[in-house]
């Protein structure tokens, strides 16, 4: 592994300093609309969202067909950061077994990182009520 980066370095040297000749070229104002865009576009984390909490998330597949089906899966918020949180699956789900494709799902302990916060929920209700509204409840 340290063979290759050193072997990369200079193509890896090349590319940042034409990124970094790119980006200021852009000027400063430029610079300063995308920052101020992204501060906008940023929404709070939902009272409820803390370290330790429960939820639940929408776990979706789109298969080739054009369907998608969707289930909601309890959650365990596990780290937080500015803009995105680590959630543990507290239980496993399988959305469909499929010629082809092996289970389709969530086992119990799987983690990743949630960026959509629009897709956690308090409630199973809740969560399943948005996988309805969508069509994509199994």
């Amino acid at each position: 592994m340290i063979y290759f980066v050193k072997k990369k370095f200079p193509l890896l040297v090349f590319v940042g300093l034409i990124f970094l000749g790119a980006s200021r070229s852009e000027g400063a104002d430029a610079s300063h609309s995308k920052a101020a865009a992204c501060q906008q576009e940023k929404k709070p984390f939902p009272s409820w969202i803390q370290r330790g909490a429960e939820g639940y998330g929408i776990v979706f597949f789109t298969f080739p067909d054009g369907t998608t089906l969707g289930q909601s899966v309890k959650v365990r918020v596990l780290l937080m950061s500015d803009d995105k949180v680590r959630l543990r699956a507290m239980e496993s789900i399988s959305l469909s077994r499929r010629e082809g494709c092996g289970a389709l799902g969530v086992n119990f302990g799987d983690t990743w990182w949630e960026e959509d916060l629009g897709d956690l929920f308090k409630t199973r209700e809740e969560a399943d009520k948005f996988l309805k509204e969508k069509g994509w409840l199994k």
